[in-house]
């Protein structure tokens, strides 16, 4: 291995939240090719948890935008509407990027995105993780392959009760920071799996509810259909902030099903047409969340064998253009 290859890769931090501190951390810390070099974020009592915690520097920002130290890669987990902020200049002090999701709020802004950041010499990986499950994995090749048929639909639903609506919930309750409400924050994920399962372009919205509380959407149930390799498949998806909905992401072909939860597993659940249940091996994919995030980091840091592409930015234009044409046809009050 040469020098360059043995080198510690020193990793900036902008945002101090909950991801970070549950996840990105550890999973960095962990590394002995990674130095984190600062946490930076405007909250003091934000910096002053993971300082206190992590042992990590931290720094605080007089506003977005404050000028970053230079450093091999650099973690944007701030809110979308904050971001702006930071983009020109992280092309001049870093070499890589990784985006937490979302990455943007519709095609327009990430294509722009995709051009402004051609210039860094590294990659700009989107933090869509949940395409690198096993589970997840073996869904998209099942449906690839074509071994139990053609995909006919994708059913996805998530979501968990977060107080009754109307509860503040800091930046999410402000559409110019966050986006949007829980299609935009959680369902991304599901939306952004069923377009990279199947490999479509932009779904179709047919029919859709929300739940609206002011600006905020808080319930989210659609129905849209996706062109992919195997023809036109329907999907269904349910997000909610209100409800406890069942965390299950399932493929329903001509021959069975395959469904699985939306954490990572080492197994799948395959129904055949007789009404047998089969737990059947994922394999050649994450069976952890932190071993999702050590991967996607690997990419970013172009260390390891990790030549994975499938979080490279431009592959989130499907799903970013479906959420904004279903957020236009919402008409939000």
């Amino acid at each position: 291995m040469t020098a360059e290859g043995k080198r510690r890769r020193t990793v900036g931090i902008v945002g101090a939240g909950e991801i970070v501190a549950s996840i990105h951390l550890p999973v960095l810390l962990r590394r002995k090719d990674v130095t984190v070099a600062y946490v930076a974020d405007t909250s003091r009592s934000a910096l002053v948890r993971v300082e206190q915690r992590f042992g990590v520097s931290g720094r605080l920002l007089a506003g977005h935008g404050d000028p970053l130290p230079e450093t091999d890669a650099v973690l944007l987990s701030i809110p979308i509407g904050a971001r702006e902020h930071y983009y020109e200049q992280l092309v001049s002090c870093t070499g890589a990027l990784y985006l937490e999701k979302p990455v943007a709020r519709a095609e327009d802004e990430l294509m722009s995105l995709v051009r402004l950041l051609s210039d860094l010499k590294g990659p700009v990986v989107a933090g869509y993780q949940r395409r690198m499950y096993a589970n997840v994995r073996y869904l998209a090749r099942a449906v690839s392959e074509g071994a139990l048929g053609r995909p006919l639909r994708l059913i996805a639903s998530e979501g968990g009760r977060t107080g009754a609506t109307g509860v503040r919930s800091g930046f999410r309750d402000d559409v110019a920071l966050s986006g949007g409400g829980v299609l935009m924050d959680l369902g991304c994920h599901a939306v952004d799996l069923a377009h990279w399962i199947m490999g479509s372009g932009a779904g179709v919205p047919l029919a859709g509810r929300f739940v609206f509380d002011e600006m905020i959407d808080r319930d989210v149930r659609l129905d849209f259909c996706l062109d992919g390799s195997g023809g036109t498949v329907e999907a269904s998806v349910a997000v909610s902030w209100l409800h406890d909905l069942r965390p299950e992401l399932t493929v329903v072909f001509e021959d069975g099903s395959v469904t699985t939860g939306t954490k990572p597993a080492e197994s799948v659940e395959l129904v055949l047409p007789s009404g047998e249940r089969r737990t059947v091996p994922a394999l050649g994919g994450a069976s952890s969340i932190g071993e999702a995030f050590n991967t996607a980091w690997s990419v970013v840091l172009g260390t390891g064998d990790a030549e994975d592409n499938s979080l490279v930015l431009v592959s989130c234009l499907p799903a970013i253009s479906f959420i904004n044409a279903t957020y236009q046809l919402a008409r939000r009050p």
